[in-house]
């Protein structure tokens, strides 16, 4: 009824504003309207209703209060606190203006100060369970995890339901480091709220990462069983069965999770990969297939075939396969090396050093890459790019291998006197693998 009366007097004040015709409101009904707005973070409406209050009722400190937290909510400091100064001038006390003490507080980052203001909101008999997770708020962000706890646990003990101050109890316990304590909390609530399915589950992952996965395939079960239709269910239930490598009973498990998937492209792969592990690579292949029907976007299936036919040495269909990942995901490294790869296997130097530039930009600590990429524009004539790119790579890398090719790009561009000069830093930092640069630039042999 209340919410039904706060919205009759919404749509008269927006009446009134779209007429610009504003008829009388008693300051209460402003203070509705207000709040209405500042709870659908409507700032701007807010604003306006704070004006018209302000013309028919100037000087109402309830308002006044009102007008303190739209200021708060604008992280608007200065005004907050000359607000705060005058209405305490006035004695102000009231719950409104004590928990607005203490967001400003917490918004200067005066925890303390914000926890006392909070702890004075506790003497009012209302909105206890938001106070006490307010307050361990305070003290998660002072790193007081112990205090944080306790006043969690008290906001859980107001609204049982209340899935912040779950989650809140549960990351206390993890930065504590006590992770059986956890789960004891964990199955005390489940004693008190047995059909709830977000503690089931949230047991089920402490077990896991306790790595007693029995025990966490007991409450995923438990959470498929109070909601069959729970896909985070069936997908932490299959992956504990991959983790104790029960290959097959993972497979059963993302294929019951299917029925209820809208988006099933991740778990077709998860399917794939669980086929590969036992080397039924047909079924392996049309899970990926099926991956990327459900959703053409889904990289990791693209490349899973990829890498498929490049075991099968299909180079041309792993290209294919592999491009079309790296389209949807083009700065992982990991399908531009592959991709390049499978170019220089196929002759398509020119490409690759396309993908191995990128590599370069991506990784520029990464040796290799350098190396790659510089030894496939040596193979195309590319010398002028190998000059410049390897005077980049010797900024990160003074490696031997650089100053070889160095010294056959010099070569090949008729430019000896460089040639032999770089030639001779080669030798002298590492004359171990000459022979190997002398069979693999042939032109080095004249100036040895």
């Amino acid at each position: 009824m209340e919410d039904f009366n706060t919205n009759k007097l919404v749509e008269r004040f927006e009446h009134c504003l779209e007429s610009r015709k504003m008829s009388f409101f008693d300051a209460e009904e402003f203070e509705d309207i207000i709040l209405y707005y500042l709870d659908i973070y409507d700032l701007e409406y807010a604003e306006r209703a704070l004006k018209e209050a302000y013309k028919q009722y100037p000087n109402n400190l309830d308002l006044k209060t009102r007008e303190l937290e739209f200021q708060l909510v604008n992280n608007k400091l200065k005004r907050s606190y000359d607000l705060i100064q005058e209405l305490t001038s006035y004695n102000i006390e009231n719950l409104d203006f004590y928990l607005c003490q203490a967001h400003y507080w917490s918004l200067r980052k005066f925890h303390k100060k914000a926890i006392f203001f909070y702890k004075k909101s506790l003497e009012f008999d209302e909105e206890h369970d938001f106070i006490y997770n307010s307050i361990g708020n305070e003290y998660f962000d002072l790193k007081d995890y112990s205090n944080a706890l306790d006043n969690y646990i008290k906001a859980l003990e107001y609204f049982p339901e209340d899935e912040f101050a779950f989650f809140s109890i549960i990351d206390c316990y993890d930065y504590l480091h006590k992770p059986k304590d956890a789960i004891r909390f964990v199955l005390d609530y489940i004693d008190k709220n047995p059909y709830n399915e977000t503690a089931w589950y949230t047991l089920g992952q402490l077990y896991e990462e306790d790595d007693n996965y029995l025990k966490a395939l007991e409450a995923f079960d438990y959470v498929i069983v109070i909601n069959p239709k729970s896909i985070y269910g069936y997908m932490q239930k299959a992956s504990c069965f991959e983790k104790l490598k029960k290959w097959k009973y993972a497979i059963d498990t993302y294929s019951e999770s299917l029925e209820y998937d809208d988006t099933p492209a991740y778990t077709y792969y998860k399917i794939g990969q669980c086929y590969l592990k036992v080397k039924q690579r047909n079924q392996a292949f049309k899970a990926f297939v099926n991956s990327i029907h459900s959703d053409p976007q889904f990289e990791k299936s693209w490349y899973a075939i990829a890498l498929f036919y490049e075991e099968t040495t299909n180079y041309e269909e792993a290209l294919f396969f592999g491009q079309e990942a790296l389209k949807i995901d083009s700065k992982n490294t990991q399908y531009l090396k592959k991709v390049a790869y499978f170019e220089i296997i196929l002759g398509k130097y020119e490409e690759a050093t396309t993908r191995l530039k990128d590599l370069t930009l991506l990784e520029p600590f990464n040796y290799p890459n350098w190396i790659a990429y510089l030894e496939t524009l040596t193979t195309i004539g590319e010398y002028e790019e190998v000059l410049k790119n390897s005077k980049k790579a010797l900024q990160i890398h003074d490696k031997s291998e650089l100053y070889y090719i160095i010294s056959n790009s010099y070569f090949q561009l008729k430019k000896d006197t460089d040639g032999k000069k770089m030639l001779s830093l080669a030798i002298k930092k590492d004359s171990s693998i000459l022979n190997e640069y002398l069979k693999t630039f042939p032109i080095l042999q004249r100036y040895v």
